[in-house]
């Protein structure tokens, strides 16, 4: 609500979040955008592993037309719009997304395109225009709604996942470092800090907060952002469950080609390296009272529980440079359902092996932190001094 936003936020711009960090219920978090004139609402994935925002436009080839998710889908079409304009590849957001792959020049049309391929191997392909961004504004005199003119990406074709229903949306909004990104967009046009906050809440009803701009809440850990890293990468130096520090290869968590730890809103679950995530699936087994279980379809280790998480299950600790992240059981557990029985519950490991099938399609042994362990804290991304902090937060 807006007191727990003016709680932490100094001055900044507000976003409301919906969605969940549980896969059965769709596994996304997500925002409306307000874009035009007039102004239409889109719906849009939070997504913190990628740059820039986008939406589907019309015409499409392979866009979702309906959403399981239950939410209704519009598609943006910027001959409806009075105050767009296409972008062309002299402009200098072009200019510098080129550099990063985030764009391109059509040859024929002098306009900055771009394509757009994801973890899981789904793609959007589209062109780049500015327009009308309506969004709210936090400041000492209380709440303003304020228009801005943005770049964002006019997707017209959808390949994978993005073009089914099971988690369709009208796009997704990038909180990357680059400056196509809306958070650096807006923080040089308001003249805030180049600082954004997500707050995920965990329990079955999800939502949250995510607001840009200057955060005054003390008592965050913070850990250094990898230099020249293009996500948020971040040095891990170890897992402790129970305090007692896992024999992992230091190697497996190096900022190498292949590997590294990442922080990414824009996953569901959590994906480590096999040997660290085979260790660490071992360490829960010894350190649980719950009768582990395999359950058809599921591809990771189950438990029959019947009582607390927190009785039953271990803390886990991520050993960051820095300072440490405690976990609760439910940051590592993912509910599986009700047993046959009907009187216990099926929990499972969410954290997955990198190289599970359900792991990055490119075949790295990355480790990503997603939403099952970044919720139920306020995370800050602060590019200004180059760190990201956190601390346990009620979202």
């Amino acid at each position: 609500d807006r007191g727990r936003r003016g709680r932490f936020l100094a001055e900044g711009v507000d976003f409301s979040l919906g969605g969940t960090a549980d896969p059965l219920s769709g596994g996304l978090y997500f925002t409306q955008v307000g874009l035009g004139n007039p102004v239409k609402h889109y719906i849009v994935q939070v997504d913190t592993g990628s740059d820039v925002l986008w939406v589907n436009c019309r015409p499409c080839s392979g866009c979702p037309r309906k959403s399981a998710l239950n939410i209704p889908l519009t598609m943006y079409d910027p001959r409806e719009s009075s105050t767009t304009s296409l972008v062309s590849c002299s402009d200098p957001l072009c200019v510098r997304g080129r550099r990063f792959a985030e764009a391109q020049c059509s040859q024929t049309t002098n306009n900055c395109e771009y394509i757009f391929s994801y973890g899981d191997g789904s793609t959007s392909e589209g062109y780049y225009v500015r327009d009308a961004m309506q969004y709210n504004v936090i400041s000492s005199n209380g709440l303003a709604n304020t228009t801005s003119q943005v770049l964002f990406g006019c997707s017209i074709r959808q390949t994978g996942d993005l073009s089914t229903s099971q988690q369709a949306v009208d796009g997704i909004i990038g909180f990357g470092q680059l400056e196509l990104s809306v958070p650096n967009q807006l923080a040089a046009q308001q003249n805030i800090p180049r600082v954004f906050s997500h707050c995920l809440e965990g329990e079955k009803r999800g939502g949250g907060i995510l607001v840009i701009g200057g955060i005054a809440e003390p008592g965050m850990t913070y850990t250094p952002l990898v230099p020249d890293s293009v996500h948020y990468n971040v040095v891990l130096r170890g897992i402790s469950v129970n305090s007692n520090r896992l024999p992992i290869d230091a190697e497996d968590f190096s900022s190498t080609n292949d590997t590294g730890v990442i922080m990414d809103s824009g996953t569901t679950l959590a994906y480590f390296p096999s040997g660290a995530y085979n260790v660490f699936v071992q360490a829960i087994r010894e350190a649980t009272s719950a009768t582990p279980v395999r359950v058809q379809g599921m591809d990771t280790q189950c438990f029959l529980v019947s009582g607390r998480l927190s009785d039953l299950f271990p803390n886990v600790t991520l050993n960051f440079e820095g300072g440490a992240m405690e976990l609760q059981p439910d940051n590592y557990l993912m509910w599986g359902g009700t047993a046959p029985t009907g009187t216990t519950d099926v929990w499972c490991i969410g954290w997955q092996s990198s190289s599970s099938s359900a792991g990055p399609k490119d075949g790295s042994q990355l480790t990503i932190l997603g939403d099952i362990v970044l919720k139920d804290k306020l995370v800050v991304y602060d590019l200004d001094n180059s760190r990201i902090g956190w601390m346990s937060y009620n979202c």
